[in-house]
């Protein structure tokens, strides 16, 4: 099925977007895999990856439930995590449940992706399976789930992108977002999710702001 590309995305973006697409299934409502065909908010979500900008920004999202937006993030740093060799991308949330959700999607995403083809040759996503506390592929770069957003479980860290979870619920804002500047000293991409309980539209609990 043929994208039908927001107006307005370079073709830098719409490479990237295209490349998401081939490489990941997603699950229906029904828990079946079928392909991913990206709706315009995913797409703006998407086109906002330091992985397809020259310039970029950190992202907060505020959303709701079911829109895909896990599933957009998993893949994202699946993508960050094999284009990059041997490297440590953390996801913190909350607690252990939470940050293991987004693991898992991982980990889902990466056993089910696709292999395709590319201008250097074939590209696809190999997971390690004999190792299940972290989402580590074959190349040594590692999705690295920490529970609690504890500041000083990031603080050591160096890497090129991280996702703060569930953030809007985290009891040390500041000192964790610090903490992660911190993580990305050489430069990289913060994008901050944050939920919330109520339901409306879809379309509608898509928001999506520039963090300064």
């Amino acid at each position: 099925m043929k994208i039908n590309y927001l107006p307005g995305l370079t073709k830098r973006q719409k490479k990237f977007i295209d490349l998401f697409s081939s490489l990941f299934n997603v699950r229906n409502a029904h828990g079946q895999m079928q392909p991913f065909i990206p709706e315009p908010f995913q797409q703006e979500f998407l086109a906002g990856s330091m992985l397809c900008n020259k310039t970029y920004k950190n992202r907060i999202v505020n959303k709701g439930r079911g829109i895909g937006l896990t599933a957009l993030i998993a893949g994202e740093l699946l993508i960050a995590a094999r284009m990059m060799p041997n490297v440590k991308i953390p996801v913190t949330s909350i607690s252990a449940r939470t940050a293991n959700v987004l693991l898992n999607w991982c980990i889902d995403l990466a056993d089910s992706s696709n292999t395709i083809d590319i201008t250097e040759g074939k590209l696809t996503i190999e997971r390690d399976k004999t190792i299940n506390s972290v989402c580590k592929l074959k190349n040594g770069s590692t999705v690295i789930p920490i529970s609690g957003g504890s500041p000083d479980s990031i603080r050591s860290l160096r890497a090129p992108m991280m996702v703060l979870d569930e953030f809007a619920f985290a009891e040390y804002q500041k000192e964790i977002l610090t903490a992660g500047e911190r993580c990305l000293s050489e430069g990289g991409q913060i994008s901050i999710r944050r939920s919330y309980l109520f339901l409306v539209d879809r379309q509608i609990l898509y928001v999506l702001y520039v963090h300064p």
